[in-house]
């Protein structure tokens, strides 16, 4: 559970630096601290349900990404079925933001933060849930 806790204090940590770049009109680097609080979110619940990452390598995030929405959503039916995009769509536009020649516009980091807040705060619901 102690891996759990801390991947989900990287993901608050994450999003709180997202907000702090939308807020200062930094959206290509809002894009990319929103994805990765919400893979890092998803990374704890992940581990909170029992699935074992090898702790000496980077998590994969194609891993992640697939074992969220094959295992949480469309198997065990935890999270709702619009969340199965979020990630694929957030590590999308932080591509955007880190990797190509055009920019991450206000409306595009304004929903992504929207996106990420609702993810963060949904996966934290449900480790609260366990823990209770």
């Amino acid at each position: 559970m102690v891996e759990s806790s801390i991947f989900l204090m990287k993901a608050q940590e994450n999003l709180q630096a997202a907000q702090l770049c939308h807020d200062h009109g930094l959206h290509n680097a809002c894009a990319s601290r929103a994805y990765y609080g919400m893979f890092q979110a998803a990374a704890a619940i992940l581990i909170a349900r029992g699935f074992a990452f090898d702790s000496k390598k980077h998590l994969d995030h194609a891993q992640v990404q697939s074992l969220f929405a094959n295992e949480l959503i469309n198997r065990r039916k935890i999270f709702q079925g619009r969340f199965k995009s979020y990630l694929y769509d957030a590590e999308f536009l932080r591509g955007v933001a880190d990797y190509k020649t055009i920019s991450i516009s206000h409306t595009q980091a304004k929903r992504q933060m929207h996106k990420a807040k609702e993810f963060i705060d949904a996966i934290k619901k449900e480790l609260h849930h366990d823990q209770s």
